[in-house]
């Protein structure tokens, strides 16, 4: 293998199986995001309703990159710095299975807007 080529792995119980191994080439370097949410989206994740999320695009996000969601409680969603918000702690591991750009399905209600993208995701491990 050259060293411009690299593996892509799917994600799996068993991501090192030869079934889960994709030798094709990729430019794609896979990102961690760490990214804040609510209880209420929280627990819709973790009960399996919940496959997908709306954010801002300020990281460019892309498919096959992983994802912390961490839950995380403000009475006052406004004032996330106030003192009663906090982290529970418990955290959902995700991959990013899809991205799909707001803006681009919504062009006349989003024109002017900060761009916004629809990650679907693959839920990998549960925390808490």
């Amino acid at each position: 293998m050259k060293n411009s080529e690299t593996k892509n792995i799917q994600i799996g119980f068993d991501p090192a199986a030869p079934e889960n191994v994709d030798y094709s080439i990729s430019s794609h370097i896979v990102r961690h995001h760490d990214l804040k949410i609510a209880p209420k989206y929280f627990n819709r994740i973790i009960s399996g309703e919940k496959t997908a999320e709306i954010r801002r695009n300020d990281r460019d996000f892309r498919s096959g990159d992983m994802m912390t969601l961490r839950e995380f409680r403000s009475i006052i969603q406004t004032y996330p710095n106030h003192p009663a918000a906090r982290y529970t702690g418990r955290t959902v591991g995700c991959c990013i299975t899809d991205v799909v750009i707001v803006n681009e399905v919504f062009p006349d209600l989003l024109r002017g807007k900060p761009e916004l993208v629809m990650l679907s995701f693959h839920v990998i491990h549960i925390n808490g």
